[in-house]
């Protein structure tokens, strides 16, 4: 069985996409931290689990989300890093061979960029979907590698190249995805992707 972990927040303003909400407000990045999350979620639906954020938001994120089908379950930890190695070890146990873990603030990802993930998983330990801020978009494993979580400074742009340097450290193979865009700032929503959030709104 492989999975796809969505990592994703409730679109409460004032709590999600703070840079953006600097240059637009609140509201409004809430906006559209929502009609990208929707995307995504419906883009890979298939097979996926959401992780979901505040924890204490279930219900929230259950009416948020509409028609979605697959497990929710709480996100775990105190950084980003925690969280996400908790929840792709709580895959593991419950029977997945391959995990893929994917945020909500890149729309570009995609069910053949998964798929591509998932292939590359056969050949190496780790493959990683790196953004062009420095960041990633996608990290999958099939045996929980801890290590690749623990010291880094996350929303930096040094978040990729350190895994990378901790991945060499621990001897593991890594594939490296096509490099994508993520949504941070005002800036990022240009080439389209301003267009496309506005017609998901």
């Amino acid at each position: 069985m492989n999975t796809v972990a969505i990592f994703l927040k409730h679109p409460t303003p004032g709590k999600v996409k703070t840079r953006l909400a600097r240059q637009l407000g609140d509201g409004r990045a809430a906006e559209i931290y929502s009609a990208m999350a929707k995307e995504v979620v419906k883009s890979v639906a298939s097979g996926a689990r959401i992780f979901y954020d505040p924890p204490e938001m279930e219900k929230e994120v259950k009416e948020w989300l509409g028609d979605f089908e697959g497990d929710l379950s709480p996100q775990n930890g105190n950084s980003l890093g925690e969280r996400m190695s908790n929840a792709i070890g709580l895959c593991l146990r419950e029977g997945s061979k391959k995990i893929v873990v994917i945020g909500t603030d890149c729309p570009d990802v995609t069910p053949a960029i998964i798929a591509d993930a998932f292939e590359r998983l056969n050949g190496a330990d780790v493959v990683i979907g790196p953004c062009e801020d420095g960041g990633y978009y996608l990290i999958g494993m099939t045996r929980l590698h801890s290590g690749l979580f623990c010291g880094i400074e996350w929303s930096t742009n040094s978040v990729t190249a350190r895994t990378l340097a901790k991945a060499k450290a621990l001897s593991l193979k890594v594939s490296m995805l096509q490099t994508l865009r993520d949504i941070d700032e005002a800036d990022d929503l240009g080439n389209g992707f301003e267009s496309r959030i506005e017609d998901a709104l």
